[in-house]
Formats: structure tokens, C-alpha cells, sequence
């Protein structure tokens, strides 16, 4: 887009000066015949020969009080034609001066181009500043006028005016664009964080499928125990409870990841903060995980805490953040060829924060790609095993808790490091006694 505009607004009392702005800026520019006749006899060139200088299309209007020109400045903004350029007079007695019809053109065109007009010098140009402000916009023009100034301002200043509005024009639609491209980034952001959890509540699936599957192996094998014991009259007490008491307790574990898992879909509900437990919520990630790292020969180790320990959170997302972790820890550790391993769990109280440490017994992260795990979408995982999203939404959700999440390279091993801010627990009010 290019504009065109050239509206001008000619504002004075005198209706001769009228006359004049529109002959300068709307007639052929007139000249001296003695001054053609003079230059034809030196140069040797025809009057006739010559082109006419010729002004530039200008639209003119005129108002003849200040009061006057702030309507039609108000409707040409309301018609959406606005003037790029005013010529105002200081002295319009006796409406308002030119200092105040300027303050309340700019009040309603704030970017038309302006020349104050005056044969006087009744304000200072500081005194003239502080009135009104900005005046990166204001010219001042003494009269009497030179008719070649006033062409020279009304050509520049509509030019000035034209190349603003399309530099508005161009950086509002540039504007738009940014606006929409984030946009379409956000959504497609939040498209593959949703498929992010859709995969992680699938490994999640599976290994509840893995974790339910053995103790229910065992179930069958006790209760098949029991019927070849009914079969060949073999019931001794002891046997009977012996089987009994393994068949309940494999139950009772059962029963405790189906809870976990209720737990943390419960609380998938809750869209605000509550205060949570951290003992609770990490017992939940032990029963959820425990089988699954009992299988591969992995140590899952989790340091006691004291039950009052607790942080304000979104329960799902870092229980989410939790079995991510662990899970990623599993994931190396069965790749390495070693007789011992092992997922430790610490938390320590540094303050007026919780740190929680995950740490494996592996190899740690390379260094050369330390500074790329968190970025969204890298993964070391094969093609379909990995998002890439785990640990660039655990980085995001801590944060939106106001902790910290960190890969501490210092550690010899791989080591995560979570912190929270904790609440303190409210002591328990004294019983008054009776006397």
C-alpha cells in the first residue's frame, strides 16, 4: 500500500490568505513576463518552449475560526479522510487562538502535519513546547509568506505524512502477522504437547499393564497351588495360610497402583494449586513403577521424609514429572551392561525450599549434548520411543510452579534436580485446660 494523501486545511481569519493558499497550491504557478522576456533575450529561449511549472494536486479547505476547523478535522476523521496538513493562523480573533485549535486538532488527528502562522511573536517556541507537548509534527511559519516556502512545506510535510502513515500501516499488518504466525506456533505447540501426554499416559498404560500383570501371575500361581493342594487332600494349616497370606498381599499391592493411578486422575481435576504431601506423591510414583523396575533388576530407592513435608502444586503434572524421570532413568540404565543398578530419590530441606534429586547409577549425559536435552523435541530415544517433550514440559511445569529444574553436570552420574517452594506446616493449636 502506498498513500496519497494530500488534504490540506488552510485555518485563518483573513479571507485573502485563503485565497492566496489556494492559488499558490491548486493554479499554475504564475511568473514575470519581464523576467521570461529578459531570460528568452539572454539564453535564447522561448517563453513558449518552456514548461509550465505546475502545483501538485492538492485538496484545499478552508475554515475561518478555530472552533471551525476542529469539526471538519473531526469529520474527516470520522470519514475516515483525514488532512495530512494544516496551515494554522495564531491570531483568529475571537474564537480560540492557534495554540488551542492545534491542542484539539492533535487531540482528534494526533498525526496531521501542522505550520503556525503568525506575524508576532506571542509565545517562545519552549512556551509554545509546553503547551502543547510533542511537537516533532509543529512547523512555524512567519509572515509574510514566501510563495516557494509554502509549496516546499506543503509538498515535504504531505510526503512526511504519507510515509508515516504507510510505515504505520506496514508495521500494524506486520504486527497482525507476528500475531497470527504466534498463534498458529502456540496452537501447534499445544497440539504436540497433547500428543506428548497422550504418549506418556500410553507408556504410563503399559507399564501399569506390566505392573498389574506379574502380582496377578502370582495370584494365579498361588491359587493354583491351593487347588492342587484341595485336589490331593493336602491341607495343612500352615501351607493353606502360607498361600493365603501371599495371594492377599499381592492383592493388597494390586489394589494400591489401581489407587495411585485414581490418585493422580482425581487430581487431574483440580485445575488450582492445593497443598499436597510430597511422601504421598511419590509413594504414588513407587507403586506405579515399582514392578516395572523390580523386573529389569533395577533398585528403585526413595528417601524417607517426614510426613508434614508438603508444596503447593498441580498434583498431575509433577507426578507426571516424577514418573517421566524415573522412567527415562529405567530406560538407560536397561541399556548399560552392569551387574548393579540403581534410581536413588533424595529430598532435602535447603531453606525455605524442598530439593528433590533424581540420580541413576549410568554413564550421565555426554557434554556435548547436555545444553540440547531440555530444548523442545530432542530426544536420544529411537524413531517412536521418545517426544522429545518430557523434559522441556518438566522444565516448563517446575517453572510454572516458580522452582527451578536443572541437570546437574557436577554429579559423576545423571542427576536431576527439582525445587519447590515448601509450606510450612501451621503447629497444632493448644488444648486450653480446664480447670
Amino acid at each position: 500500500m502506498k498513500s496519497s494523501n494530500k488534504r490540506i486545511l488552510i485555518v485563518d481569519d483573513n479571507v485573502a490568505i485563503h485565497d492566496d493558499f489556494k492559488r499558490l497550491l491548486t493554479q499554475s504557478a504564475s511568473r514575470d513576463s519581464s523576467l521570461d522576456h529578459l531570460e528568452a533575450s539572454l539564453f535564447g529561449e522561448s517563453v513558449k518552449e518552456r514548461p509550465q511549472v505546475r502545483s501538485q494536486d492538492y485538496t484545499v479547505d478552508s475554515a475561518f475560526q478555530g472552533m471551525d476547523a476542529v469539526q471538519l478535522v473531526q469529520k474527516s476523521q470520522d470519514e475516515q479522510s483525514p488532512y495530512a496538513v494544516a496551515f494554522v493562523d495564531m491570531r483568529m480573533p475571537p474564537g480560540i487562538d492557534g495554540l488551542e485549535t492545534i491542542r484539539r486538532i492533535w487531540a482528534t488527528s494526533p498525526f496531521t502535519e501542522i505550520v503556525l502562522c503568525t506575524a508576532y511573536s506571542d509565545h517562545s517556541l519552549s512556551e509554545i513546547s509546553e503547551y502543547l507537548g510533542d511537537t516533532q509534527r509543529l512547523l512555524l511559519l512567519k509572515k509574510p509568506f514566501d510563495p516557494v516556502e509554502i509549496r516546499q512545506m506543503a509538498a515535504s510535510l504531505t510526503a512526511k505524512w504519507n510515509y508515516a502513515f504507510d510505515a504505520r500501516y506496514y508495521l500494524e499488518n506486520l504486527e497482525n502477522l507476528l500475531n497470527e504466525r504466534t498463534k498458529c506456533l502456540d496452537e501447534e505447540r499445544a497440539l504436540r504437547i497433547q500428543a506428548s501426554k497422550l504418549a506418556a499416559l500410553g507408556e504410563m498404560a503399559g507399564g501399569i499393564a506390566h505392573e498389574i500383570n506379574n502380582p496377578l501371575g502370582i495370584i494365579a500361581g498361588n491359587a493354583s497351588r491351593l487347588m492342587k493342594m484341595v485336589k490331593r487332600s493336602q491341607l495343612e494349616e500352615d501351607k493353606i495360610i502360607e498361600v493365603s497370606d501371599k495371594i492377599l498381599e499381592t492383592s493388597n499391592r494390586i489394589s494400591r497402583i489401581i489407587q495411585s493411578m485414581l490418585s493422580v486422575s482425581h487430581q487431574n481435576m483440580q485445575l488450582e494449586h492445593q497443598k499436597h504431601k510430597l511422601k504421598m506423591m511419590l509413594q504414588d510414583c513407587m507403586d506405579i513403577c515399582h514392578e516395572k523396575f523390580k523386573s529389569r533388576g533395577i533398585e528403585l530407592e526413595v528417601q524417607e521424609i517426614p510426613e508434614d513435608w508438603a508444596i503447593e502444586c498441580d498434583y498431575t503434572k509433577i507426578v507426571q514429572i516424577f514418573i517421566n524421570l524415573l522412567n527415562n532413568a529405567h530406560d538407560a540404565l536397561i541399556e548399560l551392561d552392569k551387574p548393579e543398578k540403581a534410581v536413588h530419590v533424595t529430598i532435602e530441606d535447603i531453606g525455605d525450599m524442598f530439593e528433590i534429586r533424581f540420580i541413576d547409577s549410568g554413564e550421565g549425559i555426554p557434554v556435548e549434548i547436555a545444553d540440547k536435552i531440555l530444548q523442545p523435541f530432542f530426544t536420544t530415544k529411537d524413531v517412536g520411543k521418545g517426544t522429545g517433550l518430557g523434559l522441556s514440559l518438566a522444565q516448563s511445569y517446575v517453572r510454572d510452579h516458580a522452582g527451578d529444574f536443572e541437570l546437574d553436570m557436577n554429579n559423576p552420574n545423571t542427576c536431576f534436580v527439582l525445587r519447590f517452594h515448601k509450606v510450612i506446616p501451621h503447629p497444632e493449636p493448644r488444648a486450653e485446660k480446664v480447670n
